[in-house]
């Protein structure tokens, strides 16, 4: 549990307690987590094709927050080499994790 303030709850992915603040949560953007795509897929291409794109409507984000471990809905648990290539492109593009 990350908490109920407006900033946790701005980046939580459960829509009942996002609408549950009362208020708008802007200035946050969800991206999918490792697997959420399918085995096939890797989340992170999809990650950087964003933060590489002019066209993506907003300027690069300040900072990412990841959970290693998810537990709504079920265990995810993100892999080491999928955090670690996060943290590698994170890097490249200036953006805290």
């Amino acid at each position: 549990m990350h908490g109920l303030s407006l900033g946790a709850l701005a980046v939580t992915g459960n829509m009942s307690k996002r609408r549950g603040a009362g208020a708008p949560l802007p200035y946050t953007m969800p991206m999918p987590y490792d697997g959420d795509l399918g085995l096939e897929a890797d989340t992170l291409d999809y990650f950087e094709c964003f933060l590489r794109s002019s066209g993506r409507g907003m300027e690069l984000p300040a900072a990412v927050i990841v959970e290693t471990i998810q537990a709504e809905g079920g265990v995810k648990v993100a892999s080491y080499r999928w955090l670690k290539r996060l943290a590698e492109i994170t890097k490249r593009y200036g953006v805290i994790i």
